[in-house]
């Protein structure tokens, strides 16, 4: 949606959007710690951050969703918001364009303004006059800077742009697709060309060509923005800054330069925090060594001679009281090191799930024979053949509307071809990871809704068979799925299938609404994997990184375009 006017305009407000000491709860938990940000024209930015850390509440504090516990939001009175959410309610009944258009009503707002002050200058004496060109001059000023006097041109190339020619604009938004109510909202902010964009995982349902027209726009856009991805490659291609939401204390922390440079600081923060802790624990090591071999020392000094011993007592006491003093000295070093030392630095995200399973399976594990498969008349594909073996490593990519996610329904067999024939092996159990999220039971825990999608997972083992993935902290378990974000219901869903024992991954989008560090660890975890794996991606660094075979779906045909050695 976009906010205009704003929520609380500020005139003397410098930049065109201003968060300040925003401290959020919810359910009595921390969320956003203080957090401060300022956005103006030309600012680039990115907010990344672990799932569940507060990414995505902090998007919606600034275009003004959600009230914030604490804190300020300020935006100058001309400013305009433009807010993507990572989900478009399904429930909306507005047509297509009524929603395009409706988004961009304010620009329609001002225009009709200006007309009606058009036609009052006509006949103003010249008090009224200054007053009329004044707010006149004002309004042109954003009406030209949110492009408004080239809407209709801007529509159609966005349109194109998303791929949404092909979508009847007369249907309504509940009867698309979610990747499609993903599209038409982002298309509706597009064309509306607010000042501030905040997008929150704008690449989430977009194609190659779609991202890369994206990522043209963004680099031409005069206003300034804030975006959550996962993307890594459109991170190194559209933003100059990093934020870094901390999970821990919910703090901000920023970081110039673009994802390469973001993973480049990073490291060099860890090396330099590995180094300080190990140089601690060194000083911890000497200390524990002095107290040690310095009390021994004194317990055992030579005793004196008869003729000497007042003064070898006097001497001994000095000596005494000063060792003393040095030990003491020590040890309250030691203790400040010991209460208030470094952690050692946390190890990069690593998962261990046990995908493995020891069922040795066939040579041939799965097939489409001539498969054709119809929508609403309409052919996504036709005559389609696919070979699955227990060696296969696919990767599949196309267009949006290509029949990917479709195909991949057939094969876990939830779908029925038009014609032809699916074949899967009675010996293959399909870990299957839809690209819409699962609805899990928002009212139970995380904990309680796996045990309750998942058979055999017993009480006595659900706790420690979840955790040993290193996919969530033990706290997290214990939330309602409803207090869990996208990324955190993304991964539940991971584990879900984890715990199913599968030896065929089936992972439609896998990295779609997860942290970055999490897609690098998945990465690893599905390049170990020994089963045969179909993985549907458009991410474009996981495809270029995946060991296998990488296919195109395209005018309804399989086409091989690579292949890398695992």
């Amino acid at each position: 949606m976009v906010i205009l006017p704003f929520n609380q305009p500020c005139r003397s407000c410098s930049p065109m959007l201003t968060g300040k000491a925003i401290y959020h709860e919810f359910a009595d938990h921390p969320v956003l710690g203080e957090v401060s940000i300022t956005i103006d024209r030309g600012d680039r930015y990115a907010l990344v951050g672990a799932n569940g850390a507060g990414k995505s509440t902090l998007l919606r504090v600034l275009a003004g969703e959600v009230e914030p516990t604490a804190g300020s939001v300020l935006g100058r009175a001309d400013t305009s918001v433009g807010y993507l959410p990572q989900q478009v309610l399904a429930r909306d009944s507005r047509t297509v364009t009524t929603y395009v258009w409706g988004t961009a009503g304010d620009l329609k707002q001002l225009s009709h303004r200006m007309s009606e002050i058009e036609g009052q200058m006509q006949n103003a004496g010249d008090s009224k006059l200054d007053s009329l060109l004044e707010e006149y001059g004002e309004l042109a000023d954003q009406f030209e800077r949110r492009g408004g006097y080239d809407l209709d041109r801007r529509l159609e190339a966005v349109l194109e742009g998303l791929n949404l020619g092909h979508i009847d604009p007369s249907r309504s938004l509940s009867s698309l697709s979610g990747g499609e109510r993903s599209r038409v909202a982002l298309a509706a902010l597009l064309v509306a060309h607010p000042d501030v964009l905040l997008l929150d995982e704008p690449t989430n349902h977009l194609d190659d060509d779609s991202v890369e027209w994206l990522e043209n726009y963004l680099s031409d856009y005069t206003g300034g923005y804030l975006l959550v991805t996962h993307d890594r490659d459109f991170l190194d291609r559209t933003v100059s800054s990093i934020f870094e939401l901390d999970e821990y204390d919910h703090r901000l922390r920023r970081y110039e330069g673009n994802y390469a440079a973001y993973l480049a600081a990073k490291e060099r923060e860890r090396e330099a925090w590995r180094q300080q802790y190990e140089r601690e624990q060194e000083e911890i090591k000497r200390l524990r060594k002095y107290i040690s071999t310095t009390a021994r020392r004194v317990g055992h000094g030579r005793g004196p001679a008869d003729s000497d011993k007042i003064a070898h007592k006097f001497q001994g006491e000095r000596v005494q009281q000063t060792v003393s003093g040095n030990i003491r000295s020590a040890e309250n070093k030691l203790a400040r090191l010991k209460d208030n030392g470094l952690e050692a630095p946390p190890e990069p995200l690593t998962l261990r799930p046990e995908f493995e399973s020891l069922e040795r399976l066939p040579e041939h594990i799965a097939a489409a024979r001539d498969v054709s498969f119809y929508y609403e008349e309409a052919a996504l594909f036709q005559h389609l053949d696919l070979d699955i073996y227990r060696t296969s490593r696919l990767c599949i990519t196309g267009a949006n509307g290509t029949g990917k996610s479709t195909l991949a329904r057939l094969l876990k067999r939830d779908l029925e071809p038009s014609t032809g024939k699916i074949w899967v092996s009675p010996k293959v159990r399909i870990g299957y990871l839809p690209q819409d999220p699962m609805l899990l039971d928002p009212d139970v825990t995380l904990l309680g809704a796996l045990e309750a999608e998942v058979n055999g997972l017993v009480h006595e083992d659900r706790l420690s068979s979840v955790l040993k993935f290193g996919f969530f902290h033990k706290a997290d378990l214990r939330k309602r799925v409803s207090q869990l974000s996208l990324g955190q219901q993304r991964k539940a869903e991971l584990a879900k299938l984890i715990l199913e024992k599968p030896n065929l991954l089936l992972l439609d989008e896998p990295t779609n609404h997860v942290s970055l560090d999490f897609i690098e660890a998945l990465e690893v975890s599905i390049r170990e994997f020994t089963g045969p794996v179909v993985v549907i991606t458009h991410d474009r660094r996981f495809r270029n990184r995946f060991a296998g075979d990488v296919i195109r779906l395209q005018d309804g045909q399989l086409t091989h375009m690579s292949s890398q050695e695992p």
